[in-house]
């Protein structure tokens, strides 16, 4: 390969993939942490609102438990067991917290339904 996209010499191809890979990262972050931070405020109105708003943290929680998997997956093939682990610690951890989030949920669903 003589050309990066077919257009750039490889040494500034490396630059030009270097910094969208940094910029496609940082959106990724933000994009699934965003999320959660969303998720999660909503988490808290629930508690003082009563209302079904769980629901958001429990639907979200599948893009963060791909996101946990994409990066372990990333971690075991590049040989970065030390993230691998700590992504897999934090999967593990996330799921508890969604079983915890999901019982709150149904106690609220049933509650309203009472009402």
């Amino acid at each position: 390969m003589q050309k990066c996209c077919y257009v750039l010499p490889l040494k500034w191809g490396m630059l030009y993939l270097a910094v969208v890979d940094i910029i496609l990262g940082v959106i990724g972050c933000l994009a699934v942490y965003g999320i959660l931070l969303i998720a999660c405020l909503l988490l808290i109105i629930s508690i003082w609102a009563k209302s079904k708003l769980a629901f958001f943290y429990v639907f979200t929680s599948f893009i963060r438990w791909a996101y946990f998997i994409y990066r372990i997956a990333l971690g075991f093939n590049n040989a970065m067991i030390v993230e691998a682990v700590i992504h897999l610690i934090i999967l593990i951890i996330t799921i508890y917290f969604w079983f915890c989030v999901r019982s709150w949920y149904l106690e609220l669903k049933d509650k309203e339904a009472e009402n």
